[in-house]
């Protein structure tokens, strides 16, 4: 399992994307999906406003990426202001890592700065299950929910969906499909296992999304609220003490098997 200083995230512009980066994002893009030729994936990538890049420290080469777009919608007479999360894919070696989730967390909180009096929510579309775990592990107030759904959060999810895919989106199961020929998740990345089964987390996506390995999409949305916000920051100590932790026993582990050799 990669550590944490395997790798690094920054935010870039679209703008700031070179074509020798997009290739190698797309080279990586398809080692997990099916269906998705280059020029769908570049005319995709030019709507967005920026991305989320994963690299190596070890020789600074992409290793993940994940693009975001804002935008604005109107749901039950306010407004409320949005950020897309489309493809998103992290090589399998470095599942596990905080990369992403800290450069998106402070990609955030510099929204909410610039935007402080306009609700903020987080827009995504999840096809395995894995996707709609960073929703339900990260947001304490989130649609679809295990506990129960929001209907303030259902309809921002409903405004969302209409205003990105126009037309699309299946009302009666909340549920958008994009046709045979869509990108679809290659069978081997995220299957789900008996065991995986029991958390009732992923039972429950399963359930409300029965037919994702057929290539449905199920709208999500989280709220950027104080308990959202706060859950982070107090967080974010108890990780670094614990990373810190685990770096000085390994440290100690391998001084000590060090010493024996010198006996």
């Amino acid at each position: 399992m990669a550590t944490k200083d395997t790798v690094y995230g920054r935010y870039r512009p679209i703008q700031d994307i070179s074509v020798a980066d997009c290739v190698t994002m797309y080279n990586l893009f398809i080692q997990y999906y099916d269906n998705t030729p280059l020029d769908t994936f570049v005319k995709d990538m030019s709507r967005k406003t920026g991305v989320f890049v994963i690299y190596r420290r070890q020789d600074d080469s992409i290793v993940g990426f994940s693009t975001i777009t804002n935008f604005e919608v109107q749901a039950d007479g306010q407004t409320a202001r949005c950020l897309f999360s489309g493809d998103t894919v992290v090589d399998r070696r470095y599942w596990g890592t905080s990369a992403l989730r800290i450069t998106t967390f402070l990609y955030v909180l510099r929204q909410k700065i610039l935007h402080p009096f306009t609700p903020l929510y987080w827009y995504l579309i999840s096809m395995g299950y894995r996707t709609y775990m960073v929703m339900a592990n990260n947001f304490p107030n989130y649609y679809p929910s295990v506990d129960g759904d929001d209907p303030h959060l259902r309809n921002i999810a409903v405004e969302a969906s209409e205003h990105l895919f126009p037309g699309m989106l299946d009302r009666s199961r909340m549920m958008i499909h994009f046709g045979e020929d869509a990108c679809k998740l290659k069978g081997d990345v995220t299957p789900i296992s008996d065991a995986e089964r029991a958390h009732r987390k992923i039972a429950f996506f399963e359930k409300r999304n029965p037919n994702w390995m057929h290539g449905d999409e199920m709208p999500c949305v989280g709220a950027f609220d104080f308990a959202m916000i706060w859950g982070m920051i107090s967080e974010a100590p108890k990780r670094l003490f614990h990373l810190d932790y685990k770096k000085r026993a390994a440290a100690r582990t391998v001084a000590q098997e060090d010493l024996r050799e010198a006996r």
